[in-house]
């Protein structure tokens, strides 16, 4: 597994601690819904994908969101 180096293993210093998953999703009500699109062959091949974070969770989302 790949190590990332964090703001605060460079010491960077932030007000407050951690989460238990040190994750935007530590924050209360946020979610994140995530989607990619895997379609075609060759020159016609589509690799795409979305990332939505719902600040106030899926309690205002318009639409399905994965």
């Amino acid at each position: 597994m790949v190590s990332h180096l964090r703001a605060r293993d460079l010491g960077i210093k932030f007000d407050g601690e951690s989460g238990e998953k040190n994750s935007i999703t530590d924050v209360p009500g946020v979610e994140v819904g995530h989607s990619t699109i895997i379609r075609g062959e060759g020159k016609e091949a589509v690799r795409t994908g979305l990332t939505a974070l719902l600040l106030c969770g899926k309690k205002f989302a318009d639409v399905n969101v994965v």
